[in-house]
């Protein structure tokens, strides 16, 4: 799950560095921070779980899953993390990343700290470092977080461009995304500009990402069976280019809109069989995509992903076979659904229930209930707004 921090209407008076709206990695618990005011709701019943005023601003806060822990960034301590236990009511530890902190997420036995140059990746059970990572200059703070049930972890943030040393303050790259994985890692090129969005599926296995211009959404493949690229094969070319396209594979890409636009959140369903991507931005317009897949192989890890547009008869054999001679914005498949909503709110699909819930930025709820058909068969996805 992707969501951009966001920030509270303009009569509210909140610090001016402080990201008051933030879903958690299982998107279950949603904090909401005003002043020293940390709030954290449930999002399956829609209740207030805990409150908790700490007299001093937080710029961060993360739930893990269902439970009283809380991991916090203050903005007079920006570059430590304080694990907050709210049933003791106490901080009961502190880690100190070096660099100011712009992002993080809290999934299972992991915690994910992003910073503008590097990656961390903690074990909580006794918070030691299992790996750090030179992302390059990443000012939105993205970052993925997965974890399969055997623990084994998937990290994805933007990367620098194939072929170019790993060294701290190098320059973001040209839409380049980075994969680190328990015991591999490699890159690819997802777009020509810079990445403004990113997230996986619950099942960590696709990829959606989107760049600084917010027209196209892809969806990629991720096969993470390779062998892992490093040292003098990581500034070949060649060796990169022939193994990059197999671990991740393009299947599909989404077409929001021909005018420029920040991507504010970007959500799988919580089922990857059902195949919907919700997507909310600066417009005043929710998208919901939909896609088929023509062939999965589902007998080991190395699952193969062909994504097929819903079926429009004669109308997509025309499309293919000028497909190859007009811009890939043209040819991308558009939204099935579109819902007018305000801008910069955040999307979520209820963990427990046929529901996508849409929280403007002054915290107002929306809620619709969806039917969805068998994927190979949609070609209407149903929304009643209750």
């Amino acid at each position: 799950m992707f969501t951009r921090p966001t920030p509270l209407p303009s009569d509210i008076k909140v610090a001016p560095t402080s990201y008051p709206l933030k879903i958690n990695g299982s998107g279950q618990c949603l904090s909401l921070i005003i002043g020293d005011l940390l709030t954290v709701f449930h999002l399956g019943s829609l209740t207030q779980r805990f409150q908790r005023s700490f007299g001093r601003v937080p710029v961060l806060a993360e739930v893990l899953e269902k439970t009283n822990i809380v991991a916090l960034v203050f903005s007079s301590d920006p570059t430590n993390i304080h694990i907050w236990d709210d049933q003791q009511a106490k901080i009961i530890q502190t880690i100190n990343s070096q660099n100011p902190i712009v992002n993080l997420h809290f999934r299972e036995n992991f915690l994910f700290v992003i910073t503008e140059t590097t990656s961390l990746l903690y074990r909580i059970q006794d918070f030691s470092l299992v790996t750090k990572t030179i992302t390059g200059q990443n000012p939105l703070g993205l970052g993925q977080l997965w974890v399969s049930s055997a623990h084994d972890y998937r990290l994805v943030v933007p990367g620098p461009e194939p072929g170019s040393a790993l060294s701290v303050g190098s320059a973001l790259s040209v839409g380049h995304v980075l994969i680190i994985q328990s015991e591999s890692q490699f890159d690819f090129q997802a777009h020509q500009n810079p990445l403004s969005a990113m997230t996986l599926s619950s099942d960590g296995r696709v990829l959606a990402t989107a760049s600084q211009r917010g027209t196209i959404v892809r969806l990629w493949a991720i096969n993470p069976s390779l062998p892992r690229i490093s040292g003098a094969k990581y500034s070949n070319p060649k060796v990169i280019e022939e193994t990059f396209s197999q671990k991740a594979q393009l299947i599909q890409e989404f077409r929001r809109g021909a005018e420029a636009t920040t991507i504010h959140s970007m959500v799988f369903h919580p089922d990857p069989e059902q195949h919907v991507l919700a997507l909310t931005g600066k417009t005043k317009t929710t998208h919901l995509f939909t896609w088929v897949n023509e062939k999965v192989e589902s007998n080991d890890s190395n699952r193969i992903i062909k994504a097929k547009n819903p079926d429009r008869g004669w109308l997509n054999q025309a499309w293919s076979a000028v497909s190859r001679e007009i811009p890939n914005y043209i040819t991308s498949q558009g939204s099935l659904i579109q819902i007018a909503s305000q801008k910069n709110c955040l999307a979520i699909f209820h963990p427990e229930q046929p529901e996508l819930i849409l929280i403007s930025p002054d915290t107002k709820l929306s809620k619709y209930l969806y039917r969805l058909d068998p994927p190979e068969t949609r070609q209407i996805l149903m929304l009643q707004l209750i």
